[in-house]
């Protein structure tokens, strides 16, 4: 929370209408949203390295995603929860031969 507590709706807004709902629609969902816990999100970076004869290539992967959804669920967003994201961990330091790679021009 910020410096102050946020706007709070102190009634229902049964009997408004026009610009005086959207106002109170509004103030509505930023309390609701203050109130609600953090978006977890975990950053995925890969790099790999592959050397062909004289010539070392870099390759990167970079990733986003959401592990708990938080105050973004009631922003009416289509959130991807990955619960499961160890597999990640399981590539870490690891070394790979006899991989095939093609060049493709698009």
């Amino acid at each position: 929370m910020g410096d102050h507590p946020p706007i709070s709706p102190v009634k229902a807004g049964h009997n408004l209408h026009g610009d005086e709902l959207r106002m109170y629609n509004m103030i509505l969902r930023q309390f609701l949203l203050s109130i609600s816990p953090d978006c977890v999100s975990c950053d995925l970076k890969i790099k790999a390295q592959a050397k062909f004869n004289d010539i070392t290539m870099n390759f990167s992967y970079n990733d986003s995603f959401n592990v708990e959804p938080g105050f973004k669920e009631l922003l009416g967003d289509k959130l991807e929860i990955k619960k499961d994201f160890n597999h990640y961990n399981a590539l870490k330091g690891k070394k790979f031969s006899n991989v095939q790679m093609k060049v493709v021009d698009k």
